[in-house]
């Protein structure tokens, strides 16, 4: 929009340019002159009919042979325009102010035509305009010299008049602009004019323009302040909900270390319990009956394996947490998927459970840490399965690696739990009843995003879960 008159003028050039050059047919060249409207018009157009009018350019693109120096100075009006656009956006608020304050000063004044232009990068920009029309877009390239020497006088103001041709016929226009400023520097000016046989604008219009430049003046601070009132608003919203989302993570993170703590003094106690039971019952116990003293040992040995896997457990996180070697290898998923549901078979056989498995192919993993993440997850399966439940292992070969599937008919997870499912230390509301103190997944996750995969849940409450495994 900015030099907008240079601009038509280049483009009514590229016209002439192309009947000699090119030698084009009628229908080209009235697209072209079409288009070249179009800019023109734009100038009374609101912002969304500009943003429709700007498809208007693509006649360019029909015209046949165009160079690209061509197509740069369409799509330099084109910039303009948008330019224009980001400075109306900018001040979108102090639109109808302008609005209003212009045409007041039309109707005070008796003026025909109003601008108000801003200085932009050394150069005037048209602004806000009234009743302007396709006779004073030709010369508005004249009237910006004007206002530019009016803003450079020492009073930043001025008034006059020019001739026009217009039908064979020589007119006089009279004109009056006022610059007006900010912190001691002019900023812009707003411009008024009559048209032929309106008369001139006398001393008295001068002062009042001048009161219309102060309003301006005073609007465009105040668009400026309230752009800054807004910026800062925003930026003070944005650091709230920062602050309400780490205040609800402490929440969250001082519930957690609770109920780890918690869980974790249960899961130390119990087995520590049972140990030091039986190692009374031990010293109390005749060395003859051999039987009842190797089952008090067998207990102590199964407990403090308990408390062993948990320490272990508490060890691994910690590593898992720095950079850990992987030590790949074959691992056999069938036979160790086959090893795992031994382990487990004892909880499967007395909550009567189906159990099917379809294996296709093995995969390259670090067999210690991925057995730990297998066994995990088919734990969880079973231990939280209902009775005369089902659980379905199954792995399929892709195109990106192995799929596997572990899916089960158990409790289930709630849509709100399963956002944290694989936080570390995070337990499900409905599990309280067992055993675990919230790092099973936490590690499964880790360790196969070490392995390059991915995991995901899916669940549903009373309905069951699934498990999707993915390694590349």
């Amino acid at each position: 929009m900015e030099d907008l008159k240079k601009e038509i003028e280049d483009l009514k050039g590229i016209i002439a340019s192309f009947e000699t050059l090119h030698e084009l047919g009628q229908k080209e060249l009235g697209e072209a002159r079409a288009a070249i409207k179009g800019y023109e018009a734009m100038l009374n157009l609101s912002a969304e009919e500009r943003k429709q009018s700007y498809e208007t350019v693509e006649a360019f693109r029909l015209v046949q042979e165009v160079s690209r120096q061509e197509l740069l100075g369409a799509d330099k009006v084109i910039q303009n325009i948008l330019s224009l656009d980001r400075e109306l956006t900018t001040f979108s608020d102090v639109k109808p102010l302008m609005s209003n304050i212009l045409k007041s000063a039309i109707h005070s004044l008796d003026a025909g035509l109003g601008i108000i232009f801003l200085i932009k990068e050394k150069e005037l920009v048209p602004f806000y305009y009234e009743n302007i029309t396709e006779n004073q877009i030709s010369i508005l390239g004249y009237i910006k010299s004007l206002v530019s020497k009016s803003i450079k006088s020492e009073e930043g103001k001025a008034k006059g008049d020019y001739l026009v041709n217009h039908d064979g016929q020589e007119h006089t226009i009279s004109y009056t602009c006022n610059g007006f400023k900010k912190e001691e520097k002019v900023v812009g000016a707003i411009y008024l004019e009559k048209g032929a046989g309106k008369g001139f604008f006398n001393s008295n219009d001068q002062n009042s323009l001048e009161v219309f430049s102060l309003q301006v003046a005073i609007a465009f601070q105040q668009s400026e302040t309230n752009v800054k009132m807004i910026s800062m608003l925003r930026e003070i919203n944005k650091k709230n909900q920062m602050l309400e989302k780490a205040q609800e993570l402490n929440e969250r993170l001082s519930q957690t270390k609770d109920a780890f703590i918690k869980n974790l003094s249960c899961e130390l106690k119990t087995p520590l319990s049972f140990i030091r039971g039986f190692s009374e019952l031990l010293q109390g116990t005749e060395p003859a009956h051999i039987q009842q003293i190797q089952s008090y040992v067998e207990s102590i040995y199964l407990e403090s394996q308990k408390l062993n896997a948990l320490l272990n457990d508490l060890l691994l996180i910690t590593n898992l947490e720095t950079e850990i070697k992987l030590k790949k290898e074959e691992f056999n998923l069938k036979l160790e998927i086959d090893d795992c549901l031994t382990k487990l078979q004892d909880i499967t056989k007395r909550k009567k459970l189906e159990i099917s498995v379809i294996v296709a192919g093995n995969v390259q993993v670090d067999k210690i840490l991925f057995t730990k993440v297998l066994f995990n997850i088919i734990k969880n399966a079973i231990y939280y399965n209902q009775r005369n439940g089902k659980v379905e292992i199954i792995s399929e070969k892709l195109k990106t690696g192995m799929r596997i599937t572990i899916k089960d008919t158990g409790i289930g997870i709630s849509e709100e739990n399963l956002k944290h499912v694989f936080e570390k230390f995070f337990r499900a509301d409905n599990v309280d009843s067992y055993e675990g103190i919230g790092l099973g997944l936490f590690i499964a996750k880790r360790v196969i995003e070490l392995h390059g995969g991915s995991i995901s849940v899916t669940s549903e409450l009373l309905k069951g879960s699934t498990f999707q495994i993915h390694l590349p």
